[in-house]
């Protein structure tokens, strides 16, 4: 999921960052220290943005036009229509 945090440098700029962590526990499981990590997934939330819009831009030039669209290969010879025929 992660967890988006303001970037220092940068006004209006953020980073997302994914959050993990474990206690470290002694003999009687009394927490010692925990053991974390922060990884800034930042790039991967960008991509997943722009292929989000990307899709929602595709998804409505589809349902819009009276045309068929349809999706195939030429390995398996096989057509999907996407719209237009049921």
């Amino acid at each position: 999921m992660g967890e988006r945090v303001p970037h220092p440098s940068q006004r209006r700029s953020y980073r997302w960052f994914l959050a993990r962590a474990a206690p470290e526990c002694d003999e009687q499981g009394r927490v010692k220290r925990v053991l974390g990590a922060h990884i800034d997934i930042t790039d991967s939330k960008q991509t997943e943005e722009r292929l989000r819009l990307s899709e929602e831009r595709y998804r409505s030039l589809a349902e819009a036009t009276s045309d068929i669209v349809w999706a195939g290969t030429m390995v398996d010879d096989e057509i999907e229509f996407l719209s237009g025929w049921s």
